[in-house]
């Protein structure tokens, strides 16, 4: 059984990579946790917590949750989620299933898995071509973690 932490996100991968290359995966990673976070049309005390989490823990601009707040309110002028999804797919394997693990921890983050969150993910695996068995493993290990926990030191402003 995979045991999944929010902290995480440092696989040899991520951990050879230059810091902009690194910036850039987290950065587009933690947009799509944003699209994750408000597909339900209800954004949970919990899916907050992991997202700020997130932010902090793997030291990520502030200004980046200006970006979130234009996908949170649906402005006009907020990247879109085809957008972030092709960025995705110009990343490795490694990053795609970090952001498939992180989504899924976002989604399961409010106890509850939602169909338009099911939805943003059959977007990510056919924009990314990323293997679908390989997601369904994922998801199968993170869905039976008895509670997800996280450090809260991120918990504001979102």
């Amino acid at each position: 059984m995979y045991s999944y932490k929010l902290t995480s996100f440092s696989l040899d991968y991520m951990s050879r990579q230059k810091t902009d290359a690194k910036k850039d995966a987290l950065e587009i990673i933690c947009l799509f946790l944003g699209y994750i976070m408000v597909a339900d049309g209800n954004v949970d005390i919990q899916e907050s917590i992991i997202l700020n989490t997130f932010i902090t823990v793997n030291g990520l601009d502030p200004s980046l949750k200006n970006e979130l707040i234009k996908i949170f309110t649906h402005d006009k002028d907020r990247v879109a989620l085809i957008t972030v999804l092709e960025k995705l797919r110009e990343h490795p394997t490694e990053v795609q299933e970090q952001a498939l693990i992180a989504g899924l921890i976002m989604a399961y983050g409010d106890g509850d898995y939602h169909e338009q969150e099911d939805n943003i993910f059959k977007l990510f695996l056919e924009i990314t071509n990323f293997d679908s068995s390989r997601f369904a493993t994922l998801r199968a290990s993170v869905s039976v973690q008895p509670s997800i926990k996280v450090n809260a030191a991120g918990s504001d402003d979102l």
